[in-house]
């Protein structure tokens, strides 16, 4: 009996199995490797490099030995030269067929780059970047160029940005036409524009946001060279420029065949206009322009005395601040200014004009004038030595009663000292001041700021209240230092940025002349990479100019300083001080 119980159950788990395998025929079988093979390019029609084709337009057939997946995007298959409308992606079985509805140009080579926007569609694996070549003429142009785009601040490579060339050279050209030759920066910046004529060429790059392949200076970066390029290089598909790259191997992927680097920076506005005004306080007023640097010819309140009036422009002289400093007077809940300035009329030109503000008080509470001045005191252990203790007041200031404001600094053993300080007014606001030591701090002492009652008094005749701030300077044996000797020799001066291993932190900032010797220190500092930046200010205005297409005017010039093994990452580990020479003049040479 237990026997046939047994050969029962058997047999039920059996049948059990058998029935669910053959129901659950969605599930696929487990286990086997894999599949990481990309698909395989089996046809293409017509072949890559005919000639010939219709001036009407293309259409390019792919036939490859699986199914793949259809491109997201059509922007991701791009012509050189582009065309005015985007290609016409459309699936047949196992091909993908590219069609341009825009007519091409004659006697023209054509490359249709697709990226890596080919994958297969199961696993996703992609296709090598592969690149289809034909022309309208009799023959296939063979000349190539290649290079490297870098942001203009920090040279960290700028992917996916296009590199336009144009054999028009007028001023126009990258605003109103398409260019005549073009290429995507990959992931390490680099470039490399293929199959074009041998001509002399206006060279662009440009982050083309909304891909009109033009540029439009409202919300893209661009990138120029000052001269003429002429291609040299005749294309073999053997050349390095054209070899596939590990994007993990870094080292090698910063040193592929560059005929140029181009450095992309965002143009400054240059339509001059009052782009926004309000009443930030009763007796408080704010201006921002459409551009920096305006020209601003006269301000007058009406029924206020200009010399009741305090001005005030931020650093690039795009944002005014104005000040009634008269507490006493009865203010209107409407302010009229009357605003005298150049302005852009329509055709770009600058011209004095007169605008009428209306300013409407909404009720604030009147901060700057009734009630005591509360100080925001900022300070940081790292950079205190050279920065000081920072402070914002909510009103300018008229007095500062300085022998009632002290440091003291107190060791290990509790010893109070009171040290030297100077306070320096911020160059770009009536409402910040550094406090800063004027003597050597020691690490592992505490200093206090104290900023008693009544130190300073505003334009209105205001009092502060007391305020202090305390900083431990750091005494940990895990942390690093490096000292920098500057040897000067260029005109202006210099921003030294001390940054982390991916340029996104600056940890200090020295500004220095560059036709002085320095020493610079940087501090307790935790194991790990770091890079030095360095910005020539060669105009001394107090920050980097950028570019400027109009006046073909590169940005200021930023280094990145290089080590003696050619590397520019400097990695600390614990507890180590290393010393270090930069020339000012090799460096920008």
């Amino acid at each position: 009996m237990r026997q046939k119980i047994l050969v029962y159950t058997i047999v039920f788990a059996l049948l059990t199995y058998i029935i669910g395998s053959c129901a659950n025929t969605s599930t696929p079988p487990m286990g086997g490797p894999k599949d990481t093979i990309p698909p395989v390019l089996l046809e293409v029609i017509p072949n890559s490099g005919a000639t010939g084709v219709s001036l009407k337009g293309a259409t390019i057939e792919l036939k490859f030995n699986e199914y793949i997946q259809r491109p997201k995007d059509p922007r991701e298959i791009s012509f050189s030269p582009p065309l005015e409308k985007n290609v016409v992606i459309k699936m047949r079985g196992k091909s993908l067929i590219i069609s341009s509805e825009a007519p091409l140009d004659s006697l023209t080579t054509y490359t249709l780059s697709f990226g890596n926007s080919i994958v297969d569609n199961n696993e996703g694996n992609k296709l090598p970047p592969y690149t289809f070549i034909f022309s309208t003429g009799s023959h296939i142009d063979s000349m190539l160029c290649s290079g490297y785009v870098l942001d203009a601040s920090t040279h960290m490579p700028q992917h996916n940005i296009k590199v336009a060339l144009y054999k028009d050279h007028s001023d126009s050209v990258i605003y109103n036409s398409l260019p005549s030759a073009i290429a995507k920066t990959d992931s390490a910046g680099y470039f490399v524009i293929r199959n074009i004529p041998a001509k002399e060429y206006l060279a662009f790059a440009l982050s083309d946001e909304n891909g009109n392949n033009k540029y439009d200076p409202d919300n893209e970066k661009i990138a120029f060279l000052d001269t003429l390029i002429f291609p040299a290089k005749v294309l073999r598909e053997t050349m390095p420029e054209l070899r596939p790259y590990d994007k993990k191997d870094t080292t090698l992927e910063s040193r592929r065949p560059a005929d140029f680097t181009m450095y992309l920076f965002k143009e400054d506005p240059f339509v001059q206009y009052v782009k926004e005004n309000k009443r930030t306080e009763q007796r408080r007023v704010s201006i921002v322009f459409g551009a920096p640097q305006v020209q601003l010819l006269s301000a007058s309140f009406e029924g206020i005395d200009s010399t009741a009036v305090l001005k005030e422009f931020n650093l690039k002289r795009d944002s005014l601040s104005l000040w009634i400093t008269d507490a006493v007077a009865t203010l209107p809940d409407t302010l009229k200014l009357s605003l005298t300035y150049y302005k852009s009329d329509s055709l770009r030109q600058l011209s004095p004009a007169t605008e009428e503000l209306k300013l409407v008080h909404r009720g604030q509470n009147d901060s700057t004038s009734l009630k005591p001045m509360s100080v925001l005191i900022k300070s940081d252990p790292v950079t205190i030595d050279t920065e000081g203790f920072t402070i914002t007041l909510p009103a300018p200031l008229s007095t500062i009663i300085r022998d009632s404001i002290n440091i003291e600094s107190s060791d290990v053993r509790k010893n109070i000292t009171k040290i030297p300080f100077e306070i320096v007014k911020d160059t770009t606001s009536y409402l910040r001041y550094r406090i800063i030591p004027g003597t050597k701090l020691d690490t592992g002492s505490e200093y206090t700021l104290n900023i008693p009652d009544s130190a300073f008094v505003s334009i209105y005749g205001t009092y502060n209240l007391a305020a202090s701030s305390k900083i431990d300077l750091p005494t940990n044996e895990k942390l690093s230092r490096i000292v920098m000797n500057i040897s000067a020799g260029i005109e202006g001066s210099v921003f030294i940025d001390l940054m982390d291993g991916k340029r996104q932190k600056i940890h200090r900032t020295y500004y220095i002349s560059g036709e002085s010797d320095n020493k610079l220190e940087f501090p307790y500092l935790a194991a790990g990479d770091y890079i030095i930046r360095v910005s020539h200010d060669r105009n001394q205005n107090g920050y980097i100019d950028t570019g400027n297409i109009r006046e073909k005017s590169q940005p200021e010039k930023v280094a990145i300083y290089t080590l003696a093994n050619g590397k520019d990452i400097i990695t600390l580990t614990e507890g180590k001080e290393i010393e270090q020479s930069m020339d000012l003049k090799e460096l920008f040479k």
